[in-house]
């Protein structure tokens, strides 16, 4: 008999804790030695679809682990919605690191959608922005990397990766644009 995820992790019954329990299990995998990177953003994506976060649809029709957020229920309170989105991001973002050359670009790309879904849930947390914003570096897309990691720095002046970030996208837009900073950092 084919037992469900939850009965093989026995999670319990109500859903709420359900959830929680996913997402205490996904940081579990996350700081593990070695870390169970993808069994912790499944379970991140599980949570969220416990409680009533919808999956977007891919091309072709097919599901796929990119949440979408204008179709969610408000089932589960932005706040948490906000980190567990947030959570998965940061997961997808160290799978994107440690993947074939091919695959780099499409995890980045669902990162950097779970972190801008993240910021709209919960406006106020810097760490979402801080996501999206080295999901924005992986793509190449300084212009959105630098937006979030200013934000973020904004939100918490202390934050190092906002600032380490920021620094990061002005430093590759320098050499890009200009030759001769470009001369400059090469020395």
């Amino acid at each position: 008999e084919a037992k469900s995820l939850e009965q093989k992790l026995r999670l319990p019954l109500k859903r709420d804790d359900r959830v929680e329990a996913l997402r205490q299990l996904g940081g579990v995998a996350i700081q593990a030695t070695p870390p169970r990177i993808g069994e912790a953003a499944a379970l991140y994506t599980r949570a969220l679809v416990h409680r009533g976060a919808q999956l977007g649809d891919s091309e072709g029709g097919a599901k796929s682990n990119v949440y979408d957020t204008t179709k969610s229920t408000n089932a589960m309170p932005e706040p948490l919605e906000a980190r567990l989105l947030s959570n998965r991001a940061a997961a997808l973002l160290l799978l994107a690191r440690a993947a074939e050359p091919q695959n780099v670009k499409p995890l980045a790309q669902e990162a950097l959608l779970d972190a801008q879904a993240a910021v709209v849930k919960d406006r106020g947390w810097p760490k979402p922005h801080c996501r999206a914003g080295q999901a924005g570096l992986i793509l190449g897309d300084l212009k959105t990397a630098y937006t979030h990691f200013v934000r973020a720095r904004k939100m918490e002046e202390k934050s190092e990766v906002a600032a380490e970030g920021a620094s990061a996208c002005l430093q590759r837009l320098l050499r890009s644009e200009f030759p001769q900073a470009r001369a400059r950092y090469a020395r």
